[in-house]
């Protein structure tokens, strides 16, 4: 004798509010990692590019050093001020220095525009993909 027990449905709403919420677990706990790895990145220092020009503050990329001799000369206006010295030493060193300079809310900067962004396509992607597999005769189980 076998008895077969009735699978619920998920309702669209039920769908709606599981999706929404799975989204907003997931951009809650990897943004402290994007802002760690932006953090990172923009401590690079910048590429030093040769330039071809008399005025080194036209170049727009990098610090411009001269490689023409006769032009080392005239150039001694290169401001390198500019120039970030690495204030984190790996991942874990920037969540520490992070959370003790900036405090722990700097983890999160930018967390709004993530949850505009993900929210949305994250609800309207599972509600229609779990409506259009009941659409077309997917049973579970």
């Amino acid at each position: 004798m076998s008895s077969k027990t009735a699978i619920p449905t998920v309702t669209p709403l039920q769908q709606v509010i599981s999706s929404c919420s799975g989204a907003l677990l997931t951009s809650v706990l990897t943004t402290p990692f994007d802002v760690v790895k932006i953090r990172l990145q923009a401590q690079q220092s910048p590429v030093v590019k040769p330039c071809y020009i008399m005025d080194c503050r036209t170049a727009l990329d990098g610090v411009c050093i001269c490689t023409i001799p006769e032009l080392n000369a005239q150039i001694h206006h290169i401001d390198h001020t500019n120039i970030r010295v690495p204030r984190f030493s790996g991942t874990m060193d920037a969540f520490f220095k992070l959370a003790q300079q900036e405090g722990i809310r700097s983890w999160w900067n930018g967390l709004s525009p993530t949850l505009l962004m993900a929210i949305p396509a994250t609800v309207i992607y599972y509600t229609v993909y779990d409506q259009l597999k009941m659409t077309f005769g997917f049973v579970p189980g």
